[in-house]
């Protein structure tokens, strides 16, 4: 009675394509309301010459007797003429349930070029009659632009020194120190919970983009445009670093998984990487120093 209320369709629309021009891969799956199904993950392509284009797409339509109807839409193309044979793709359950879907086709045709008509001969360079009026137009606005900066540089002048405000650039505000900056960012990252709505490999870009930029200026490296191996590789020289280095590697190597490998973490470990964050930041944060009495002052105190 389950595999009946369960159901997997496929199609792709259209089946015949140009070189570069794009087709929808479309799957419905059907299926009870408290049920959750894992839906196919392509990592480039969807088989050899069939490419994926940007991320896939999802619907979700509520039907009568408790069931839902998902539909998952991938964009795909092909840059090589051919007959492509799309493969059957496999819905799983959490109980290990299997759907499976037929399998599909693409075709893809080359553009057609006509060769037949002849080549028209080239035509000799024309040059075009003076713009008399746009030159004037020009001058006229170039003319009115001059006269309104000298009407604004009048009026400011006359307001500065009638109410004697001072000429001098303000004082640049003080730069707020590596680890605030990123103590602060951190935050912010963690209120987000970017992850929840979706959004995992931004999560993981912003993680990367507030460690890289605080080992930057803590630590004088260039980790903004080093590799993880690369960044890894410069802390072992640095003894703040010692104990926290299994942190970074631990965030930096999650992030390279989502961002490259395209890789779904479960929710606990996206807390992981973000307290492992928070204990490097909190760990290698400078102490300050406090100076001690000189000599000579001490002995003006004892005297």
């Amino acid at each position: 009675m389950f595999a009946q209320e369960c159901s997997v369709y496929g199609k792709i629309e259209p089946h015949l394509i140009r070189v570069g021009e794009q087709a929808v891969l479309h799957y419905e799956l059907v299926q009870p309301d408290n049920v959750r199904f894992s839906v196919p993950s392509f990592a480039d392509s969807v088989c050899t010459g069939v490419e994926l284009v940007g991320e896939p797409s999802m619907d979700t339509v509520r039907l009568t007797d408790n069931r839902i109807q998902v539909d998952i839409d991938y964009i795909v193309t092909s840059f090589d003429s051919g007959f492509y044979f799309i493969p059957s793709q496999l819905f799983e359950d959490e109980t290990g349930f299997v759907l499976e879907s037929k399998p599909l086709s693409l075709s893809v045709t080359t553009i057609q070029v006509n060769l037949q008509d002849a080549i028209r001969p080239e035509k000799g360079l024309m040059q075009p009659p003076f713009d008399w009026l746009g030159l004037i137009v020009m001058l006229l606005i170039v003319k009115a632009a001059l006269l309104l900066l000298a009407v604004i540089i009048i009026l400011v002048m006359h307001f500065v020194f009638k109410k004697r405000v001072p000429l001098l650039s303000p004082e640049p505000e003080p730069e707020i120190p590596p680890y605030e900056q990123a103590y602060g960012r951190l935050v912010e990252i963690r209120e987000k919970k970017r992850w929840q709505l979706g959004e995992v490999k931004e999560f993981y870009t912003d993680l990367t983009d507030v460690l890289r930029t605080y080992l930057s200026k803590r630590f004088k490296i260039s980790a903004m445009e080093s590799t993880t191996d690369e960044i890894l590789e410069d802390v072992k020289s640095i003894p703040e670093m010692a104990d926290y280095r299994s942190d970074l590697k631990s965030v930096l190597e999650e992030a390279d998984l989502v961002k490259f490998a395209k890789q779904v973490p479960f929710e606990n470990e996206n807390y992981q990487v973000i307290d492992a964050a928070f204990k490097l930041v909190e760990g290698t944060k400078p102490i300050e120093e406090t100076t001690a009495p000189n000599a000579s002052e001490s002995e003006e105190v004892v005297s």
